[in-house]
């Protein structure tokens, strides 16, 4: 990856089905909300 991800962009990852809108970005992980079906998961 060239770039972290930034709070509001939206994103996809096709090998694991999830689409989303990126809420928190920390240290050790990622908060994406995801677009279907509406719920918060982690990205570590």
């Amino acid at each position: 990856m060239k770039r972290p991800f930034k709070l509001d962009d939206r994103i996809q990852i096709p090998t694991v089905g999830l689409k989303g809108v990126i809420l928190k970005v920390g240290l050790m992980f990622t908060v994406l909300n995801q677009v279907r079906p509406r719920e918060t998961i982690v990205i570590f």
